[in-house]
């Protein structure tokens, strides 16, 4: 089969959108990430966990968690998606309540689960009150509180993008491509080669008919 032109650049552009689909791939967002919370409320709150991928935090990365039950420990459990996990944010209420953090647990995606030190949040907004005893953190809002806010500045291991990884998933969409390249070429001079031979068949016996 003749090489030309045209055959390169359909090989070009067949490995190029090989490579973006490798590229794609390389950035899908992985199963869940977890964060459990074990918290005591003097009054209904609704909570928010707010989770930074990059994008700075914003409604859109937030998982919301109503506490109905008042003056006991409940559990509540954030599950989010997101690969690069840059900062994490909780919003303890949106009204004033005395509220008490007995723990905070982080479970990434293939890593073990982070403790997190109560002693690492940091009162960010309309919170008058922050103490620590060794077994829970013990917050109060301010009495105009509209949205109180804690900073988790310690997070663990949060997982991030690999540039290795992206570059194998790249690499992957290249030879995947090739590789359909070749098939498809074998396929096509196979098929040539065939019809070459049919062909030298039929002249073979045209010939030996007009004998």
């Amino acid at each position: 089969m003749k090489t030309d032109g045209s055959s390169y650049l359909f090989l070009f552009i067949l490995c190029l959108t090989g490579g973006i689909l490798g590229f794609f791939v390389s950035q899908a967002d992985p199963p869940y990430h977890r964060v459990t919370m074990k918290i005591e409320s003097s009054k209904p709150v609704e909570t928010q966990l707010f989770y930074d991928t990059g994008k700075g935090f914003n409604e859109n990365d937030s998982i919301k968690q109503v506490v109905y039950q008042t003056n006991i420990p409940v559990i509540l459990d954030f599950s989010f998606p997101g690969r690069n996990i840059r900062a994490l944010r909780f919003d303890p209420s949106r009204a004033p309540a005395q509220m008490k953090i007995y723990d905070i647990t982080i479970r990434y995606r293939g890593e073990q689960p982070f403790r997190v030190p109560l002693n690492s949040l940091l009162p960010s907004r309309d919170i008058v009150s922050l103490q620590n005893d060794g077994n829970s953190l013990t917050l109060e809002t301010t009495v105009t509180a509209e949205d109180p806010i804690l900073l988790l500045t310690r997070i663990g291991p949060a997982p991030h993008t690999s540039k290795l990884r992206i570059l194998m998933y790249i690499l992957a969409g290249v030879v995947i491509a090739l590789g359909i390249a070749f098939f498809f070429g074998w396929v096509y001079r196979n098929g040539l080669d065939e019809k070459d031979l049919l062909d030298e068949r039929n002249l073979f016996r045209r010939n030996l008919d007009s004998l």
